[in-house]
């Protein structure tokens, strides 16, 4: 019966210090390099660009349409979403999702998600901002009746 525990803990141990072994910060960063590869990053991605820039006040829109063609931008935001990327996913994960956005089926979702973000984000955006106000209004209004006797 020892032995079967002392087996069982040694292929644990073995099986752990592999997992350790195939999950370094280089073999992490070349998975998410591939992963980005396939999945795109938002300077690939025109209609969420242009959802953004409609989501802005008027004022800002050439500014947000400047910034996103800014390829220094571009290139700070890819190695955002790369540390990112390295800080929440183990390079089995980062391959799990390069493997799906590869799949035909990957491809098929990741077509289609331009156009669900360019719907999605003014709406958010409008969210957000309608429950700022409601959030601000609240606020003042409860400062007023602080400050009433």
């Amino acid at each position: 019966m020892s032995r079967l525990i002392v087996g069982t803990m040694l292929v644990l141990l073995a099986a752990t210090v592999s997992a350790q072994e195939t999950d370094t910060v280089e073999m992490r960063t070349a998975a998410a390099e591939r992963y980005l590869k396939v999945s795109g990053t938002p300077s690939d991605t025109k209609l969420t660009t242009q959802a953004l820039i409609e989501a802005v006040p008027s004022e800002m829109k050439e500014t947000v349409r400047l910034v996103f063609a800014d390829p220094e931008f571009n290139k700070k935001l890819e190695l955002k979403m790369k540390e990112g990327l390295l800080k929440h996913f183990s390079t089995r994960e980062l391959d799990a999702m390069t493997a799906y956005y590869s799949s035909p089926l990957g491809k098929s979702a990741t077509a289609k998600m331009d156009a669900y973000m360019a719907e999605f984000i003014p709406v958010m955006t409008l969210e957000v901002i309608t429950a700022l106000k409601a959030a601000k209004a609240k606020s003042d209004a409860a400062r007023k009746d602080a400050k009433t006797p």
